[in-house]
């Protein structure tokens, strides 16, 4: 193409073609193309070059387009026509009116559940963010330390006794109301961007074994509503605040809003004003009870999302969770399609810690098949065997889980790369790993450490790592063995650490185990038990029945290191042999000495108030203040390192990490031994509660209706549950179902919340 001037005043001619170079006017060379011309005015072209740069400057300002919503758009095209981008939204696909309207509504949506959605900035936080750790200071009772530990906190752990200044030790977000926060990760899955965004992000294929096919895509049966109003109804006065986790998808206008906004989604009953300025942050309120909404983005970051930018995997927006802000410290996790009916204290107790439901006869067993819900749980096991040492652990109960901010930061920071890849999947993967059996299983597991390092390293060990002879007599004969014999048999005694725990006749969970009596996975082996052990009956005979109640400890198997470094074994070799190389030898060193301390408190695991962490070697440990406000100025300043951590080593391996005496001294300086280890054992006490509860199925019309006719036979009962999970594993007829299921929640939870349409 070429521009060719034709006279100097007013007209320019185009032409298309090659052009004719004989000099014989009017003919063409025989074989060419002859040349087309035509003339234009140079005002015309002016006006034709300026509207050519204002379709360019159109199509950078709207962008290319992202999606395809051709219901909505109404011609097939790709992008959501008149759909005006924030903060001013008008239109008709917008609500309401005015400047500041953000909330935006899709009628077209899978009826009645339209799509409601408020405009939220992509987020910048990066989805391999470092963890800012939280610091809890170190504590001492000594004139110079500087630290505040409540001075009842030895005698609570070495004898039992009750300790009331016990929430100074609390992280600083937690309640000290006795209330606790929830929190549940929904999505309405009838919404029609999400499932525009399912079905374009490949799913996977159902698993070959289902009996039936199931109903095709995902849907919503408006189970988040009624989860709320049980809440409400019987758990208000010990729920703190509410908060609901919801997807958000790329914005899908005609528009450059696409790379700089997404749509978060709002459950459909919500109130929601039709003018809500862009940014806001919404909250509702029903009373005293407050409920929010917090968006993916919030938590994963564009860095962290699945390559569409949305994620359908439950796993990986739980894997997030150690990002979740202004939430309690310990907190209750939820699916929407669980209920609840108990009070704060049968989830959590201040002297017991957060109450977990361990299934003690279904075990996580490195021999099942990787399919379906398996998959995480056994690579998540696997983590914790390469940390802990291999053992088969209990099944996490389908049901509202207790989990911790804290310990989910330390989980964030160990596998960071894991749980960073677990989030980055659209759909579950069998590399997936589930975070909240993760933590669960980790406090437990770092409560055995504590415990054991405490005795090993902390009261038998020397200074500087060393462990003779002398020193193998004094662990022998701590744990009761006779010095003449090379084994050891240990019988748990009576522990009434859990007497009085349960007398209230109305509370739907009871505390089984307490962790102040030992470890509970002892003697699980890989076929588990049927229930834990009970360590109050005074009958002798009655507690050595049980599997979990008799062990023996073996002199050569136990501590003897094979190969140890430099030809010499240390303290802290004979810990890594008992707590994670053979760890059948630290269960049952555990059982003899939890039986040594007597009826409560762990006195004999515990070492001398007199011992003093060794700082010649320890590195920065004197360039920290030694005043504790001063300490904590230094600990926030250095962008929250975890130094003040009251816990052992931090490490994806036991083999790696340095246990050492000195290892440990070289992050706490000067302070005293027993006071460093007692906030450690404290920080990661927990109990063990079994709840009466329920997990349903729901696949067809008959089965659904008989199955929800059984709950109501039982409710008012001592048999009515109180927790229940339903699983709308839908295989036919998913309208009828929906119709069942809405019927029978209305009926059972019928109070309508302040923030219900």
């Amino acid at each position: 193409m070429q521009w060719k001037r034709r006279d100097s005043n007013a007209r320019i001619t185009l032409n298309l073609g090659p052009q004719n170079r004989e000099s014989t006017p009017g003919r063409a060379k025989k074989g060419t193309t002859s040349t087309f011309s035509f003339r234009i005015t140079r005002r015309r072209a002016i006006q034709v070059f300026g509207l050519a740069v204002l379709v360019l400057w159109w199509n950078w300002r709207n962008g290319d387009p992202l999606v395809s919503f051709p219901s909505w758009s109404g011609s097939g095209k790709t992008c959501v026509g008149g759909l005006t981008p924030p903060p001013n939204p008008s239109g008709p696909a917008a609500a309401g009116s005015g400047s500041n309207t953000a909330l935006y509504t899709f009628p077209d949506s899978a009826e009645p559940f339209h799509g409601h959605y408020i405009p939220i900035r992509r987020s910048k936080r990066r989805g391999d963010d470092e963890l800012r750790l939280e610091n809890v200071l170190l504590g001492g009772g000594e004139e110079g330390d500087g630290h505040n530990v409540p001075g009842c906190l030895d005698d609570h752990i070495s004898v039992g006794a009750t300790c009331p200044e016990l929430e100074e030790l609390s992280p600083s977000n937690s309640r000290n109301d006795g209330k606790l926060d929830l929190v549940w990760a929904y999505a309405n899955t009838s919404d029609h961007l999400h499932r525009f965004y399912y079905q374009s992000s490949s799913p996977p294929p159902q698993p070959s074994s289902s009996r039936w096919p199931l109903a095709a895509g995902p849907r919503e049966f408006d189970e988040l509503r009624y989860s709320l109003r049980s809440v409400l109804i019987n758990f208000r006065t010990s729920a703190g605040q509410l908060t609901v986790i919801a997807p958000d998808y790329p914005f899908p206008g005609c528009g450059r809003a696409q790379k700089q906004w997404k749509l978060g989604q709002l459950p459909q009953w919500l109130k929601v004003p039709s003018n809500v300025p862009v940014g806001r942050d919404l909250e509702w309120w029903d009373g005293d009870v407050s409920l929010r909404l917090v968006h993916h983005s919030a938590l994963v970051g564009e860095k962290g999302f699945p390559k569409q930018g949305v994620s359908f995997n439950s796993l990986g927006v739980e894997a997030r969770l150690a990002y979740l802000e202004d939430v309690s410290d310990v907190f209750q996790c939820l699916v929407p399609a669980e209920t609840i009916t108990l009070t704060g204290k049968q989830l959590a107790r201040k002297e017991f810690g957060p109450i977990f439901r361990l299934q003690p006869d279904l075990l996580i067993n490195h021999n099942k098949p990787k399919i379906g819900e398996w998959g995480p749980l056994i690579r998540t096991n696997e983590l914790l065997d390469d940390r802990f040492g291999q053992r088969f652990r209990p099944y996490v109960s389908h049901t509202a889980k207790t989990l911790s901010v804290s310990h989910l930061r330390e989980v964030a920071s160990i596998w960071k790369e894991e749980l960073g890849l677990t989030s980055s999947h659209a759909h579950r993967s069998t590399d997936d790993v589930a975070i909240t059996v993760l933590q669960t299983h980790y406090t437990v597991e770092r409560w055995r450490e504590a415990l054991l390092w405490s005795f090993i390293v902390a009261t038998i060990g020397g200074d500087d790592d060393q462990w003779s002879e002398e020193q193998m007599r004094m662990a022998w004969m701590r744990m009761g063995g006779d010095p003449k014999r090379r084994d050891l048999s240990v019988r748990r005694g009576r522990r009434r650490t859990v007497v009085g725990a349960n007398e209230r006749a109305k509370e739907k969970t009871k505390v089984v185990f307490s962790s102040y009596d030992g470890y509970p996975y002892t003697g699980m082996g890989r076929s588990g038990f049927k229930e834990y052990p009970d360590f109050t009956s005074p009958d002798p005979s009655t507690r050595g029945n049980h599997q979990a109640n008799r062990c023996t400890i073996q002199l050569t198997t136990c501590f003897t290191v094979p190969d140890p470094k430099g030809g010499t074994t240390t303290a802290s070799d004979i810990f890594k042999n008992v707590a994670f190389r053979n760890p059948q030898c630290g269960d049952c060193i555990l059982s003899a000495l939890v039986t040594r301390s007597g009826e409560t408190g762990l006195s004999a695991l515990l070492p001398d108030p007199s011992r003093r962490f060794p700082t010649r070697l320890a590195r920065g440990a004197a360039s920290l203040p030694k005043r504790g406000p001063q300490r904590a100025a230094a600990a926030e300043a250095a962008g929250g390192e975890s130094n003040l951590v009251a816990r052992l080593p931090v490490a994806k391996s036991w083999e790696a990490a340095d246990f050492t005496l000195r290892g440990v001294a070289a992050q706490v300086g000067s302070v005293s031994v027993r006071q460093w280890v007692l906030q450690a054992i404290y920080r990661y006490r927990f109990a063990i509660g079994s709840t009466s509860s329920t997990f349903v199925r729901l696949e067809t019309p008959i089965q659904s209706n008989s199955t929800l006719s059984k709950l109501d036979e039982r409710r008012g009962t001592s048999n009515d549950p109180a927790l229940i999970c339903i699983n709308d594993d839908v295989r036919w007829e998913p309208e009828k179902i929906k119709d069942l299921l809405q019927g029978w929640m209305r009926r059972r939870w019928n109070q309508q919340a302040a923030w219900e349409v």
